[in-house]
């Protein structure tokens, strides 16, 4: 999964804000059965239960896609506190910190037209029921 680290969202008015993570998968990743039928069926009730909060917004990149904006690997994108925006992205043995804003607004454009290329978050969840339910 990646994931996407915004401005806090709080889950009531008494709590303190707390990240907004939106981490995206694609769905053959939970379609695999590693590990057996058990493992999967608690895999994807994990997943299920991960994502309840409303802070937590999970999107599937569908399986038949054929590309998606971030084939090149794994990205992140962080808020500071005061605001600043920073990336990080992953390799198989590096990662790299990103602080040029000119290299963040790229990244971000590029997770921007991610989300609009996968499911809607209903529609992700209802792609793990359906899963689950398989199973």
């Amino acid at each position: 999964m990646r994931s996407v680290r915004g401005a806090g969202e709080s889950d009531s008015p008494s709590r303190k804000s707390r990240p907004c993570t939106w981490p995206w998968s694609t769905a053959f990743a939970s379609a695999r059965r590693l590990g057996g039928v058990d493992v999967t069926r608690d895999l994807l009730d994990h997943v299920i239960e991960a994502i309840a909060p409303r802070n937590v917004v999970l999107q599937i990149m569908p399986a038949k896609s054929e590309q998606h904006a971030c084939l090149a690997g794994p990205i992140q994108l962080l808020e500071t506190p005061d605001g600043q925006w920073r990336g990080y992205a992953e390799g198989q043995e590096s990662g790299r910190l990103i602080a040029d804003r000119k290299e963040v607004s790229r990244l971000y454009m590029r997770y921007a037209r991610l989300r609009s290329q996968a499911l809607s978050p209903m529609a992700s969840v209802g792609l793990l029921e359906q899963l689950r339910g398989a199973l």
